[in-house]
């Protein structure tokens, strides 16, 4: 959605995690900004509003099926989403660039981008009982 954000996260990833609170506090002003605009702008959940979802649907897998509280949610999220931007990759929609610039950044942030091994028919009988 915002490629320039992507660039800004990847200069001021490392403060973040050294808990600047001005460089925080500029990452959840914009974070939350975007949720604000994509929540007006889709508030039936019938489109662009997807976007908000990147990575859950793979996350709550990872969440149901390693037991709540074994993976934090946004370690599953993280996880989730390399394996979305995996998906896409392969339907033609993002590029190989694109991942590793997801890996990239998301290992910046020491979130995990491997998931645990789970059997492709019990992720997707988990997935046919998600709400997302």
């Amino acid at each position: 959605m915002d490629v320039t954000f992507l660039d800004w996260l990847e200069v001021n990833l490392p403060a973040m995690m050294d808990l600047n609170l001005a460089v925080l506090g500029d990452a959840v002003k914009r974070c939350c900004q975007y949720k604000a605009d994509i929540v007006a702008q889709d508030e039936r959940e019938s489109g662009v509003r997807a976007l908000l979802n990147f990575g859950h649907t793979f996350g709550h897998v990872i969440e149901t099926h390693e037991g709540y509280g074994n993976w934090l949610h946004g370690e599953a999220v993280a996880a989730g989403m390399v394996q979305a931007a995996e998906l896409s990759q392969r339907m033609g929609w993002l590029t190989v660039e694109d991942i590793a610039r997801i890996k990239r950044i998301l290992n910046l942030a020491n979130l995990p981008i491997t998931p645990p091994r789970i059997d492709t028919q019990t992720a997707l009988s988990l997935m046919g009982h998600d709400k997302k």
